[in-house]
Order: structure tokens, then sequence, then C-alpha cells
């Protein structure tokens, strides 16, 4: 089984995982993509990592993204 993330965001000094973004676009509405993001959002629950949803856009505001992974 592959599973597929967009982004992890490390730590500049001992490049130890802060958290990893995934990008929703409109495909995750599919009951498949679903029970891939369930399995996705327990296994980094699991590992005691975040994982940073965001909505897929053409435009990003990165004051929206901060707010999202300043909660970490």
């Amino acid at each position: 089984m592959i599973k597929l993330l967009k982004l992890c965001l490390l730590c500049n000094r001992d490049f130890k995982p802060i958290c990893v973004i995934e990008l929703d676009d409109s495909t995750h509405l599919s009951q498949r993509a679903q029970k891939n993001d369930n399995f996705k959002n327990e296994l980094f629950k699991t590992l005691g990592l975040k994982l940073v949803r965001i909505k897929a856009s053409s435009t990003y505001s990165p004051l929206d993204i901060r707010e999202k992974i300043i909660g970490i």
C-alpha cells in the first residue's frame, strides 16, 4: 500500500519533523480518499506528529498557513 504526503516541515537545527502538510483537493471527497485520509490521520496521531490539512487552492495566504502550523 502506497501513501503519499505533500510536505514534511523539519526543524532547521536537528532536522526532526515538526509536522506534515497535506493539500486536500476535490479528490479527497471520494470515499476511497476519505478512507486514506482517515488512515493518515490515525497514523500521524499514533506517531505523535501533527498532520496539517490545507484545502487546495490557486492561491494561499502565508498568514493562514502559519496559523494552522503555529498550533503545534
